[in-house]
């Protein structure tokens, strides 16, 4: 046999197997899959709901767009599954997805889009719990309207420790939408920033009772251009931000985008909205802002406070908005209704006594209608109203009178309202009216 030409066959091997590492090696993209119900069951687990009739696993993309409603959403009920993506509403549709007793796992790159173009509503019942464990944010409307409920019970959001992984809800940051989170005895979490508003154009709303938590450490960041509600639901519950490790020398809660609007804190139904310790005391300025960005030197968004204080040492107040009918809330005096009400405190286990020389406040221009608002302070017994300078223009009540001296521990809060009081006009156009009704009933009887 002639060999003189032959060619070693190594190198051909070493060639066609290193080409075939490279093709393992590559990243993967996961597989598309699509829901389309053709079970007709409405259920996650069966296998023909989806494209390719394969229940989605840890290499799937899942889209779910529409073939769903409120009275028959999309059914995760039992056991756990481990996605890599998942976009919910991608086309102008409405889709429903409903965690009844299950776990959902997104362990991919990419961001969760709830509400993407269309409309996407997402409920997590008790004992359920919808997390995203890898780097990628989830957004609550980016580009569309998307809603997420978490009962209690239940969780939701981000896992670990990592900027890479927050939730924004309203919006991307470059992309408008309209988001919103309800909780109702359920827990968020958030392994990095949580932004509430992330554009002019966008709606971003927090409502319910239950924790949300900023699991970032000193490096947590919340930034607040949106609405938070805290909603008792006719008893008295709490709406607590948590920051774990809250810094004291750096911003915690933001506000990058000036409100025009309704934007702010709100607290209903024997509801109580707690930040703690998510704002700081500026040793530099003398001053603390609850609901504000420290450095704004000009609240705006409705219901925040800004105190200014005689020390520079002090940095752990808590604060907290009330809703007025909650059995811890003192009454308001007779005659007079308070459109908002305010709790401060100590929460680090220490005391310290404060003077205040002047205290701010961002009034629901809304609540207060034509009356100028009063702030008023309880003294232990009773309530004390202050002299009260209020602009028109920036809805502003400020108190700037005779200094303060207020104790603040974790025992004891110091309590601040805003009462209406209606003014002499209002008076006379109740007056006027009355004598009206009265001719006109007169004149009535006279040509029966």
């Amino acid at each position: 046999m002639n060999t003189t030409n032959r060619k070693p066959c190594l190198p051909h091997f070493i060639r066609y197997f290193a080409a075939a590492f490279a093709l393992l090696c590559l990243p993967s993209t996961g597989s598309a899959q699509n829901w389309d119900n053709d079970t007709g069951n409405f259920l996650w687990f069966s296998a023909t709901n989806w494209s390719g009739n394969v229940v989605p696993s840890s290499g799937s993309n899942v889209s779910i767009n529409g073939l769903s409603s409120a009275l028959n959403p999309v059914l995760l009920t039992s056991g756990s599954t481990d996605i890599r993506q998942l976009t919910l509403a991608s086309t102008a549709t409405n889709t429903f997805l409903t965690l009844t007793t299950g776990t959902l796992t997104i362990s991919g790159p990419g961001a969760t889009n709830i509400g993407n173009s269309g409309t996407a509503t997402v409920t997590i019942n008790s004992n359920s719990s919808f997390q995203r464990t890898a780097d990628s944010n989830i957004n609550l409307g980016n580009g569309g309207r998307g809603t997420v409920s978490v009962a209690s019970g239940a969780v939701f959001g981000t896992t670990g420790n990592t900027d890479a992984r927050s939730i924004n809800i309203g919006g991307d940051g470059s992309t408008s939408g309209v988001g919103t989170l309800i909780l109702s005895g359920g827990t968020a979490n958030t392994a990095g920033f949580l932004t509430v508003r992330s554009t002019a154009g966008s709606t971003g709303n927090v409502s319910g009772y239950g924790s949300v938590n900023l699991n970032r450490g000193l490096d947590s960041r919340f930034v607040q251009n949106g609405i938070l509600t805290a909603d008792g639901g006719g008893t008295d519950r709490e709406l607590i931000f948590i920051t774990t490790t809250p810094n004291t020398s750096a911003d915690t809660l933001v506000n990058t985008i000036e409100n025009t609007t309704t934007n702010g804190y709100y607290a209903t139904s024997r509801g109580r909205l707690t930040l703690n310790r998510s704002t700081r005391y500026n040793g530099t300025a003398n001053t603390y802002n609850w609901g504000e960005s420290q450095s704004d030197g000009t609240i705006d968004l409705v219901n925040s406070v800004r105190m200014t204080m005689n020390t520079s040492s002090f940095q752990t107040i808590q604060g907290s908005l009330l809703a007025t009918d909650r059995t811890d809330a003192n009454a308001a005096p007779s005659g007079i209704t308070f459109i908002g009400y305010w709790s401060f405190g100590n929460n680090a286990g220490t005391s310290g006594n404060v003077t205040i020389t002047d205290i701010q406040f961002r009034f629901d221009n809304i609540a207060a209608g034509v009356n100028s608002p009063v702030i008023y302070n309880w003294n232990g017994a009773a309530w004390v109203a202050l002299t009260t300078t209020v602009d028109g223009v920036t809805f502003i009540a400020d108190y700037s009178g005779s200094p303060l001296s207020l104790m603040f521990n974790n025992t004891t809060a110091q309590q601040f309202a805003l009462g209406v009081v209606p003014e002499p006009t209002t008076w006379a156009l109740i007056g006027m009216s009355g004598v009206i009704m009265m001719t006109f009933m007169r004149r009535k009887r006279a040509t029966a």
